[in-house]
């Protein structure tokens, strides 16, 4: 298992990790372009998420750097 592939596994394994279907936010919440970022926290585990729009699409990603874990928005 490479060092990406063992990144994307941590984040679902997370026990914070929101259930597919989980309401962020409104899309007209997030400017255009623009984005949103969310954390959830269960007991020790904690997700960053990032929700984008751009373009007329939003995007969801893991707020992580796979190649030194800082926040994408840092």
């Amino acid at each position: 298992m490479t060092y990406l592939d063992r990144r994307a596994q941590l984040s679902l394994d997370n026990k914070a990790r929101p259930a597919p279907g989980t309401v962020l936010c409104r899309v007209d919440e997030i400017s255009e372009p623009g984005g949103r970022s969310f954390r959830y926290r269960q007991d020790d585990d904690v997700f960053m998420g990032l929700v984008v729009r751009f373009g007329g699409e939003v995007a969801g990603y893991v707020d992580s750097c796979p190649h030194f874990g800082w926040p994408l928005a840092y």
